[in-house]
């Protein structure tokens, strides 16, 4: 199977394709609208082609088709039989009972078929860590309702903090193995509300008998952001995402590219601040504890190219070296 990064060199007589999302996208020329907010480059819209196929056996969190956009931008809504708690695994799990870790991989911002996409792209990564040397882990996808307007993503992607969360407690019910999370793009603002949802509800996680996890560990034993699409000041301990990033996460990495336009200028057009994947935090002192940037920019010059399945361009190098696996 190519990388992503192949697949699009490939392909790139026809058209240019990325999001605030999964990073590489086939490109191939559509009269569909992207749906991508104003202010995005021209190259980098996307199509609605599907990626290189990756087995419905792949190991997958979803929620995917739980959430319908209403008529008003950001008024997503519950989709009938679904609850704000409920996900859904997909796929084959036989080898998670064996591995030493757990690493769940989640997508952004993607307007055609993301539960494909993410697994594609968590496939893709799951390639690179083990070509880095991170091969204890059971990797699975999370999939979620990205095909949609810019608010809706972002507000489908806050609530999904509560069917993530309950995977997580179900997990921890009975499981002290290390959970890590890699997020790209609008995977981050999926990744920092799951980790606010679990802080509201962090003393539950630290008072159970015989659980090696403490405050210090984290609920989540590690994060790395990758292009993180969410403001630069948000995960600062006196605004919305820094107490519980430093409460509920181990640790979190942030990889920030000053290469990457989509956020840079993207990003900007849309919200007039930088996100934290472009920039870094907006003011080091008032970081987590727990929170480290990483300045990835010679490593990384366009926002698909994080999590390269063959390690010539991206970090998943760097994130095994930071997990410590």
């Amino acid at each position: 199977m190519p990388s992503r990064r192949q697949f699009l060199t490939a392909l790139s007589g026809t058209a240019s394709a990325i999001a605030l999302g999964t990073g590489t996208v086939a490109a191939q020329e559509s009269d569909d609208d992207t749906g991508l907010p104003d202010g995005f480059p021209e190259a980098e819209e996307i199509s609605t082609t599907k990626p290189p196929s990756v087995p419905e056996s792949f190991p997958t969190v979803s929620t995917d088709g739980h959430f319908t956009p209403l008529s008003d931008p950001g008024e997503a809504s519950l989709v009938d039989g679904e609850t704000p708690t409920s996900y859904d695994l997909q796929g084959d799990w036989s080898g998670f009972d064996d591995a030493d870790e757990i690493q769940v991989l989640v997508h952004g911002f993607v307007d055609s078929v993301p539960h494909l996409w993410g697994r594609y792209q968590t496939d893709q990564a799951r390639t690179g860590l083990r070509d880095a040397g991170y091969t204890d882990a059971f990797t699975a996808a999370f999939t979620w309702d990205s095909d949609v307007s810019w608010p809706d993503a972002n507000e489908i992607a806050e609530r999904n903090a509560l069917k993530f969360g309950q995977w997580v407690r179900d997990i921890r019910q009975s499981d002290d193995r290390p959970i890590r999370i890699i997020a790209h793009s609008l995977g981050a603002r999926v990744t920092c509300s799951l980790l606010e949802e679990l802080h509201l509800d962090v003393s539950r996680f630290y008072s159970s008998q015989g659980s090696h996890h403490t405050p210090e560990e984290g609920v989540v034993d590690s994060v790395a952001l990758l292009g993180g699409a969410i403001d630069n000041d948000a995960v600062q301990l006196n605004r919305r995402w820094g107490e519980a990033i430093e409460y509920s996460a181990g640790e979190l990495y942030n990889y920030y590219s000053d290469n990457d336009a989509v956020l840079g200028q993207g990003y900007y057009a849309i919200d007039q601040t930088d996100a934290v994947g472009h920039t870094g935090i907006a003011h080091a002192p008032e970081a987590p504890e727990n929170y480290t940037d990483r300045d990835v920019t010679d490593d990384v010059q366009a926002h698909g190219d994080y999590d390269s399945a063959d390690n010539e361009v991206g970090v998943l190098d760097e994130v095994v070296e930071d997990f410590g696996a």
